[in-house]
């Protein structure tokens, strides 16, 4: 492209034929090698820093004394100083509320037997209601040897036949 003086002091650009540009950059009509890439990309992403890198950047900050060496840091790590601001406010609150009492309930100590107790508590309930069905099964067999007449063996009424 050449610029050429219209009017006076107002400078018009002046493209040069397409031919001419693409024997310049090449045959594929891509910038030289060393330009600019004009290809922006699809989908941009947000970068996350982790807490130690943090904590890592706002102590160095800092630690600065002379001028210019804040934003030499902030340039060598690629950041802004709206970075460090939100940095320092995160740092502060996680500070305050460190120091900070908990209110409400306290939390209620774990009974290291209360686990086997509740397991205990429902295979007790399961075996009394076991028991209960077969109690009434008897009885409906004896019920049903006195109508019916039949008589029924004697059984020894101790728990050590089980």
């Amino acid at each position: 492209m050449e610029e050429v003086e219209v009017f006076g002091s107002v400078p018009a650009v002046v493209e040069e034929p397409r031919s001419e540009r693409s024997e310049r950059s090449g045959s594929s009509g891509r910038p030289a090698f060393g330009a600019a890439d004009p290809e922006v990309v699809g989908v941009a992403r947000r970068r996350s820093f982790t807490r130690e890198y943090k904590m890592r950047i706002v102590e160095e900050a800092d630690g600065c004394k002379q001028p210019g060496e804040v934003g030499m840091l902030l340039r060598r790590e690629g950041l802004h100083t709206s970075h460090l601001v939100a940095w320092r406010k995160l740092r502060r609150e996680a500070a305050r509320k460190a120091g900070e009492i908990k209110r409400g309930r306290k939390p209620v100590a774990i009974n290291p037997l209360a686990a086997e107790n509740a397991r205990l508590n429902r295979e007790n309930a399961r075996l009394e209601l076991r028991n209960r069905k077969l109690e009434g099964l008897i009885e409906l067999q004896k019920k049903a040897s006195e109508l019916l007449g039949i008589e029924l063996s004697a059984a020894p009424e101790s728990d050590e036949s089980f």
